[in-house]
C-alpha cells in the first residue's frame, strides 16, 4: 500500500479493522521502507523521462530553427543565434536558455 502513496495512518485503518499507527509500523516497519522505495524510485524515473522527453523536443526545435529562413549565409549564423557558426554551439547555448 505504501508503494500507491498511502501514508501510514491510511496503511493502518485498512489493515485488522483500524490498527493503530504506532503497531503498524513495529510490525511492518521493513515493508513500509521498501514500499516508499520503491514508490520514489517509481517517482524518479517518471522524472528523468520527462526530462529527456523535454531535451528531445529542445532539440527538435533548435534544430528546426537553425535550418529555418533565419539561417545567414552571408555571416554563417542564424539570426537567432548569434555568435553561433554551428549547430552544436546553437543547442549548447539553448542549454542556458531553455524552460
Amino acid at each position: 500500500m505504501a508503494i500507491v502513496g498511502l501514508v501510514e495512518d491510511q496503511i493502518a485503518l485498512r489493515l485488522n479493522g483500524g490498527m493503530h499507527k504506532t503497531e503498524l509500523r513495529r510490525k511492518y516497519i521493513e515493508s513500509l521502507k521498501e514500499g516508499r522505495a520503491i514508490a520514489s524510485a517509481a517517482r524518479a524515473a517518471a522524472e528523468a523521462a520527462e526530462l529527456t522527453r523535454k531535451e528531445r523536443e529542445r532539440i527538435e526545435i533548435i534544430t528546426r530553427a537553425w535550418n529555418s529562413h533565419w539561417y545567414c549565409a552571408d555571416l554563417g549564423e542564424n539570426l537567432l543565434f548569434p555568435g553561433c557558426k554551428s549547430l552544436e554551439e546553437a543547442l549548447e547555448q539553448s542549454k542556458k536558455h531553455w524552460r
